[in-house]
């Protein structure tokens, strides 16, 4: 057979002829590969003879009954007996075993519910060759031959396949619909190797239903009641009360009803009061199956518990249902490999059911903004050091605070990722997105800096997979193996498409810098908790708005994961709810299970691609390490006590080094290049252009016009109307005057009109409030000032078109004004009211 073979494929230059003994058929399915190449063929005639060398027939035989192929996906005639007849292989009659002989030739077209006419005549065939070769009798054979095969019924997609991992089947599915079509399913016979690890899954989904539970129980939604104090008691029926004065409980509304004592009081039902009417609760199949003692632990006396009302019951009593629980989405990768380890799409998923781990869509909130932060370390104008104005997104005056990018990704500062989306602008956002594999169309508004645009959770797990390979990209893999069987005359389906992964990543260096900014969330900033797994982690926790989203998605050396909770009909999750109290708890238990017996490593960081430095963590200026006792000032910017400094020494090296106190000091990486040689300047300062925005607003302000008045003309005079009775030096100097006495405001107003256009983006950001007014946009405003400088009117000549922006012009004058003490000069005072009269034009943008 081997012979043979390999003279055909060489003949024909190509792989087309297969093994057929049974001792090549073991080798081929426990020691080789199953790719029909010479170079098999030859390695198959090396190890024939070792095998039966060391193994009689009977054992070889053994080993290929046991590994055989026997059709609906069953391995093995133990497996494929208890499928097809429900028995072990052991009590099978002669018929039934007649029939698993029947099966290796074809198992993919052939089975005991496909082309069953063909299998009943190979049974016969079987049994007529058993009475020829004496291994039984006519008489023995005679009942099965001619009868009718009747195997097990199964329902329709029924698959004893581990319910654990139903979510890979159904990807199992889809890859051979794409390649195959799905009309060639019932027919295919393919055999298809994932990359589940079933044990690990099991625990994982596990591990996440106990934290959906505790999250049901914090808040009494689901199948879980909250527990309540006596106050707290007193406190809802008083509430239920009053809505009910109001207006009667309507079929429909959802509401949080206080359970009676007992309130198990009859299968499949639990009992409480709204106010002060009874609530029959039906619970659901599935919950009704529990034990009483286990409703009793789920629904304990005088607790609270949400449920949706569905109409009136008996003597005023209310009927009620429960109201869906929240959901959760895990994946978990290995991330040397690429394989996709764990896939939970639900706390119960069937076959064909909704996988929120690939379909759903949802706001990402914070774990959008590494991608922000990528793009801005990629273009070099920003590094960890730099600083930006954060923290003010709440219109609190004074809030606002400088901050670094490494700390304001750490806290996750929104007013940071906004400014810096604004510096960066959309189009480098949306590049960076697609180098980690987000393929999702994304929008150009500042708002996408908040993970404002639905994404589903496994490409954000394909994005920080990427971001912990070192920025080489991976899509996980599901599928490692397609194989499908030879049909009845030895042909095999042509694949409709070629299985390739599209290409994509980043430099090695950015993602390096981005894994170790990304570490700083876990030892100082929103994910603490995730240090509770003893090895390094780099990851963000997300929350979008009322908690409708918790997210967690984070990597170690060995594994990346993402971690979501919320409802299918978004909602909020309850209060006090973040993605580190209900994500990062799922996150931590599948990823401490995952690296249970693993080495502890250290994220790569490629040779020479980064440089550290030390800067002034309150500003991220360069700073000085030397360490000898020296207070010069002179020499020293700062009078600090050190030990052992050489001030002089230092400054001659390295003149920009700020001296400063040890507990001040910040240990940085960098970019090749980008260690600043003074303090940055506050992104919030940062020329749009250098920074690479396209559509940052950029402030303008100007004086546009201005009156000089004689007291006793009592008429203006300005550049476009001047007396022709004064001197051409009269007007020289009544302007230059006018100049030196407006440049501190005018100053003033330019840095007030740049911050009221940053906060006004920022608050518009992820609302429904209109987006800004484009640049370009001009407002002019008019005011009146006595002789003292006290403003006596202010008045808006020309709109922006818009309320807030107005205000916004509004305000920075009038504080302007107040700011710079502008005090007119006799030559600018009207000689009837004594005041001046100023006139600004605001701009936004440079247009």
């Amino acid at each position: 057979g081997i012979a043979r073979a390999i003279v055909t494929n060489v003949t024909h230059g190509r792989a087309s002829q297969g093994a057929s003994t049974i001792t090549q058929q073991v080798i081929k399915n426990t020691l080789l590969t199953r790719a029909r190449t010479v170079e098999r063929k030859s390695q198959e005639l090396v190890l024939a003879g070792r095998v039966e060398a060391a193994l009689s027939k009977r054992e070889i035989f053994e080993i290929y009954v046991n590994e055989v192929y026997l059709g609906e996906g069953r391995y093995g005639v133990e497996e494929a007996a208890r499928h097809y007849f429900g028995k072990s292989v052991g009590e099978l009659d002669l018929g039934e075993s007649a029939v698993l002989a029947a099966l290796p030739r074809a198992p993919g077209v052939v089975t005991c519910y496909r082309r069953v006419d063909t299998l009943e005549a190979r049974r016969d065939y079987v049994l007529r060759q058993m009475v020829r070769h004496g291994f039984a009798t006519q008489a023995e054979v005679a009942p099965f031959l001619g009868q009718a095969i009747q195997p097990l019924e199964h329902a329709p997609g029924e698959s004893s396949l581990d319910p654990a991992a139903v979510e890979f089947l159904a990807l199992a599915r889809a890859e051979l619909i794409e390649r195959y079509g799905e009309e060639a399913l019932p027919t295919l016979g393919a055999t298809v190797t994932v990359s589940v690890d079933l044990e690990l899954q099991r625990r994982s989904r596990s591990a996440a239903r106990t934290q959906l539970a505790e999250l049901e129980a914090r808040h009494g939604y689901g199948s879980h009641a909250r527990p309540l104090s006596k106050g707290a008691r007193e406190r809802l029926r008083t509430r239920a009360l009053r809505a009910q004065a109001k207006a009667p409980p309507q079929p429909g509304e959802r509401a949080t009803i206080l359970l009676d004592e007992p309130s198990v009081k009859g299968p499949g039902q639990v009992h409480g009061i709204l106010g002060d009417r009874p609530v029959l609760v039906e619970l659901p199949e599935a919950l009704a199956a529990l034990p009483e003692v286990e409703l009793a632990r789920r629904f304990p006396p005088g607790s609270a518990l949400e449920v949706q009302l569905t109409g009136a019951g008996p003597k005023e009593s209310l009927r009620a249902e429960l109201g869906p629980g929240p959901e959760l989405a895990l994946a978990l990768a290995d991330v040397r490999s690429g394989e996709l380890l764990v896939l939970v799409g639900g706390r119960e998923v069937q076959l064909g059911d909704f996988d929120r781990a690939r379909q759903a869509r949802r706001q990402p909130g914070s774990t959008f903004k590494p991608v922000v932060y990528g793009a801005a370390l990629r273009s070099k104008s920003f590094t960890p050091a730099s600083t930006a104005l954060g923290g003010n997104l709440d219109g609190v005056e004074g809030a606002a605070r400088s901050v670094r990018l490494r700390e304001a990704l750490a806290q996750s500062d929104n007013a940071v990722a906004l400014a810096l989306m604004r510096a960066v602008g959309p189009e480098a956002v949306h590049a960076f997105a697609r180098d980690v594999g987000i393929d999702t169309e994304l929008g150009p508004h500042l708002s996408l800096a908040l993970g404002t645009t639905e994404l589903p959770p496994m490409e954000l797990l394909t994005a920080y997979l990427t971001l912990a390979r070192g920025g080489v990209g991976i899509e996980p893999k599901v599928i490692l193996d397609v194989e499908v069987p030879e049909g009845l005359h030895g042909e095999r389906p042509e694949a409709r498409v070629d299985a390739r992964s599209p290409r994509f990543g980043v430099d090695g260096d950015v993602s390096a810098l981005l894994t170790d900014m990304l570490t700083s969330v876990v030892t100082e900033g929103t994910a603490k908790a995730a240090g509770e797994l003893g090895r390094p982690v780099a990851g963000k926790t997300g929350t979008t708005n009322d908690a409708k989203d918790a997210w967690f998605v984070g990597y170690t050396p060995d594994h990346a994961a993402v971690a979501w909770v919320g409802f299918d009909t978004p909602r909020s999750l309850g209060a006090r709810e973040s993605g580190s109290s209900v994500a990062l708890p799922i996150w931590l238990a599948a990823m401490g299970e995952a690296s249970e017996g693993l080495p502890v490593s250290d994220f790569h960081q490629p040779d020479g691609a980064l440089e550290r430095a030390t800067i002034d963590e309150r500003d991220g200026a360069p700073a000085c390490r030397e360490r000898r006792r020296w207070t010069d000032p002179e020499r020293c910017t700062t009078s600090w006590w050190f030990t052992d400094c050489t001030p002089a020494r230092s400054r001659e090296l390295a003149p920009y080094l700020r001296c400063v106190s040890p507990t001040q000091w910040r240990d940085e990486l960098f970019l090749a290049g980008t260690v600043p040689e003074r303090a940055p300047r506050p992104l919030a300062q940062v020329d749009g252009e250098a920074a690479g925005a396209e559509a940052a607003p950029r402030a303008r302000a100007e004086l546009v016009s201005f009156s000089l008045f004689r007291t006793e003309l009592g008429r203006p005079l300005d550049e476009a109307s001047e007396d022709p009775q004064l001197p051409p030096a009269a007007h020289a100097r009544g302007r230059t005057q006018l100049r030196e006495r407006i440049g501190s405001f005018e100053t003033s107003l330019v840095e007030l009109w740049r911050r009221a256009l940053e906060r006004d983006a920022s608050q518009r950001a992820g609302s429904w409030t209109a987006p800004q007014p484009p640049a370009g946009t001009r407002l002019r405003v008019r005011l009146r000032l006595d002789g003292e400088g006290e403003l006596r009117q202010l008045e808006l000549t020309r709109s922006s078109g818009d309320e807030l922006l107005d205000a916004w012009a509004e305000a920075c004058v009038r504080r302007a004004a107040a700011a710079s003490a502008f005090a007119p000069t006799p030559a600018m005072l009207e000689a009837v009211s004594g005041e001046a009269e100023v006139f600004v034009e605001l701009v936004v943008g440079d247009a």
